[in-house]
C-alpha cells in the first residue's frame, strides 16, 4: 500500500531501514483500509547533499477508524533542486 499511494512515483533513493511495524487489531475479510501518512522529521544528508533523509509514519486504519498497523521507517529522497534537473518524477514527493 505504502508503494502504491506515494513510493512508485516519488523521487525515492530506497531507505536503510524500518524503525517499527505493530499490528493493533487482525485485519479480516471485507475490511476497507485507509492509511495516513505523516513526516516526523526531515534533514539533508551530509555526505550526499542531493539526497534528504525522511521519516514517515505511517498508520492504517479499518472502516471504523480503528488503528490495525503503524510503521515507521527512515526513507531517502531525491531533493527537489535535483529530481527537478534530472527530470525525476518532476520533483515530486521530494523534500
Amino acid at each position: 500500500m505504502v508503494c502504491d499511494a506515494y513510493l512508485i512515483d516519488s523521487t525515492s533513493q530506497g531507505g536503510p531501514s524500518v524503525e517499527f511495524t505493530r499490528w493493533r487489531r487482525p485485519v479480516l475479510a471485507g475490511d476497507t483500509l485507509n492509511g495516513i501518512t505523516t513526516i516526523k522529521d526531515k534533514r539533508i544528508s551530509r555526505s550526499r547533499p542531493s539526497i534528504g533523509f525522511v521519516t514517515l509514519h505511517h498508520e492504517l486504519l479499518n472502516q471504523r477508524g480503528e488503528t490495525v498497523c503503524e510503521m515507521q521507517h527512515p526513507c531517502m529522497m531525491l531533493l527537489r533542486e535535483y529530481a527537478t534537473a534530472m527530470g525525476n518524477a518532476a520533483g515530486r514527493g521530494s523534500l
